[in-house]
Order: C-alpha cells, then structure tokens, then sequence
C-alpha cells in the first residue's frame, strides 16, 4: 500500500523464540502465529512486484513497517494480530528496526537501507527464526527479539503437535511408574504368599495379618492394572488424535497450495490482458490515422458528391464499429472484474473457513465438512474462471481492437501483494 511521506512493507507473520537454549521447538512453536507469503511494496512513483512462484516458502514475522523519506530507519507502522510479533508482547508501534540477523549469526545494521533490502532479510524458510534489534524511540532503550516465520496451519499443528507429544510422554511416564509399581506389587505377594505356605496356621499366629496384608496388595496390585490400561487407552485415543489431525493439515495445505496456483494463473491472465491492451491501443492509434487520412481524402473530393457521400458513410460505419467495439470491451471489462471480485470473495471464504477450522480443532468431523464445503467452492471458482477466459478467447479478432487501459488498471490496482 502506498503510504503518505515514506514507503510501507510487509515482512510477513510468524513466531518468536525468545531464548532457543532454554525452549524445546515444541515450546517455540506453541507461540507462533502465520506467515504470509513474500509480497511487495510500493513507492510513491513505482510498484515493485516480485515473482511469487519463485519463492513459494518464504515467510516472515507479522510486521508492517514504514519508512519514512526523510529518516534513515525503518519503523514499525502495524503488526498483524496474532503474529509471532503480536504474540511476543513487547514490540509497539513507532518502535524503530535496528538490526537483523538469522538465529546464531551476528546482527547486521539496517540503517539506511530500504525496506525492499530490509525484507530480504526478514523473509526466510517457514519455522526458520530471525533475530529483530529493535529501538523504542520513547525511552531510546534497545532490546532484541528472535521471531520464527511460519504459516497459520504450520504454526497451529505445531502447538497440536507439542501438546500431544507431552500428553503422550506424561502417559508413557506414568505407564511406566505404574507397570514398576505392579512389578514391585507381584514380587511382593509372591513373597508373602511363598512365605503363608512355608509356615504352619495352627503354630504361627502371624499368618492372619500376612494373608490381611496379602489381600490389600492384591487389591491395590488390580487397581494399578486397571490404571494401567486406562492410561494405555488415553495414549492410543491421543495417537488416533495426532494421527487425524496430521492427515488434515496435509489437506488444509493442499488447498492452500492449490489456491496459490490459482493466483498465479489469474496474475498470468493480468499479465495477458495488460498485453493485448497495449497492442489494442496501437491498433486504435492506427484506426484514428486512417480515419484521419479518409478525412483528407473526403476534403480533396468534395467535387465528386458521390465519393463524398461513400466515404461518408464509410466513416459512419467505422464510428459505429468503433463504438461497437469500446461497449464489447467495456463488457469484458466488467467480466474481468467480476472474475477479480470472485477470485477475492474465493480468498476470503478460504481465509474464513482456515479460521473456523483453527477455532473447532476439538471437532475434526465439522473440521472435514467445512473444508469439503471449501473444495467445492474453490472447484465451482475454477469453472467459472475457465468458462470466462474460454469467452474471452472466442471473440473475433475484429471485437479486439479496443480495450480501455483503465478497466486494466483498476483490475490491477485491486490486486494487492504482501510480503
């Protein structure tokens, strides 16, 4: 977006890890939040536009910095809610960047350095982590925070992934301290009973209490078995749980893989439209030249009123075909905008089912109907937008000698690219 007085940048969302030696990555990962793809920003007098598909695994920290003209740093403008920058709780805005280094490198100054350069160096591999120097110009104290980029669904399996893993080390843990305890329970009731049979009733009146004391190990020793497999189960049902939600996340990435690849194709279909625009434009150019010379000749002609007459009425037809192809154009226009309307609203009901289905995780089966319920629009986009450019490719040669670069530029300006 561009931005009065400076230039803006997305540097993505994605985790923090404050101390790597003391956290597990399970830790860390509990903490993270998404990680938007690389995208742009754009300057007063230019729009930079990287090429997606090159680094379809970028992603960043969850902060939207600015850059002001006349400064030499760059400042925190916004941070994305529920980033790793939002969740690490002590960058504000108006905090300035200072440094930027990768986990267990030295940080480097970014001083004077634009953002395009300060993005390159934020962006990384997904659940990779970046070390950010900031500076809070209020108190002018410096502090340091290390983020991990991530994506929403790599971030949120991550966190079911940890709290699975320790309930099922907590399980196996007291699994374990209960298969000793009944070990220790049977040798101890073969001993005793091993020891009522060495020892006569009628001459020992210690056996009454033995065969007591026998008795209550013998019922704590079926108690612990019946612990034992409880916790056996618990274990097996958190396995099937992690194994389910696994098997989820590998579709939830499907349709987010699947989704990027249609925004490819659509920007590619940009590309093409902006193409033929410029090529209509000259083919226009050339059809105002003739109508021009026709003009000339029509001037030189005026004594012969019957070559006055035709060419007028060949210039009337050349306006009315003229006219014919500016509202056959402003009708492709308005089709190539409500196939942009329908891309977005696509984005935003996918956007909107991934949230749903990160706030029912505890419900997997109304997690599948929402994402079945997604496919299905997606697979419904898709035919749309296959059976509008399979329109567009039909019409005459002729019906393209227009097209109205504006349509064009407000489809393009609705695009909008983060990092």
């Amino acid at each position: 977006n561009t931005m009065q007085g400076g230039w803006s940048n997305i540097a993505g969302a994605g985790n923090m890890r404050q101390s790597q030696e003391t956290r597990s990555p399970f830790d860390l990962a509990r903490i993270s939040q998404e990680g938007y793809r690389s995208g742009g920003f754009r300057s007063i007098n230019e729009e930079i536009r990287p090429d997606l598909r090159g680094n379809p695994d970028l992603a960043g920290v969850g902060i939207f910095f600015q850059q002001s003209t006349k400064a030499s740093f760059a400042y925190v403008q916004s941070i994305i809610h529920g980033s790793s920058a939002d969740r690490c709780g002590l960058i504000q805005h108006g905090d300035q960047l200072v440094a930027v280094a990768e986990a267990g490198e030295w940080p480097r100054n970014v001083e004077g350095q634009n953002l395009h350069m300060i993005r390159d160096k934020i962006l990384g591999k997904q659940g990779s982590f970046v070390r950010l120097q900031m500076r809070r110009p209020s108190t002018n104290e410096v502090y340091e925070v290390e983020l991990m980029r991530g994506s929403p669904e790599f971030i949120e399996i991550m966190h079911v992934s940890s709290d699975l893993k320790e309930k099922q080390i907590s399980s196996n843990a007291r699994i374990q301290e209960l298969e000793s305890q009944v070990a220790m329970l049977r040798m101890h009731s073969d001993r005793l009973q091993a020891h009522a049979q060495t020892v006569q009733v009628e001459e020992d009146p210690r056996i009454g209490p033995l065969e007591e004391e026998l008795s209550a190990r013998m019922e704590d020793l079926r108690r612990f078995e019946e612990m034992l497999l409880a916790s056996k189960e618990k274990t097996r049902e958190a396995i099937l749980a992690r194994d389910k939600f696994a098997e989820q996340l590998k579709d939830v990435k499907s349709d987010f893989d699947l989704l990027k690849e249609k925004l490819s194709l659509s920007k590619e279909e940009e590309s093409r439209l902006v193409h033929e625009n410029e090529s209509l434009k000259g083919q226009i150019s050339l059809l105002k030249h003739e109508m021009q010379v026709l003009n000339a000749e029509l001037q030189s002609k005026t004594k012969n009123s019957e070559e006055n007459e035709a060419l007028v009425k060949q210039i009337e037809v050349l306006r009315s075909e003229l006219q014919s192809i500016k509202e056959r154009d402003a009708k492709l226009g308005q089709r190539l905008t409500s196939g942009h309307r329908a891309i977005a609203q696509a984005m935003k009901e996918q956007q909107a089912a991934a949230a749903a289905a990160l706030e029912i995780l505890p419900s997997f089966d109304l997690i599948h109907s929402s994402m079945l319920s997604n496919l299905r629009a997606n697979s419904n986009l898709q035919q749309h937008s296959e059976h509008s450019t399979k329109m567009a490719d039909n019409e005459p040669t002729r019906q393209k000698l227009y097209s109205t670069s504006s349509s064009a530029a407000s489809s393009e300006n609705k695009l909008q690219y983060f990092a």
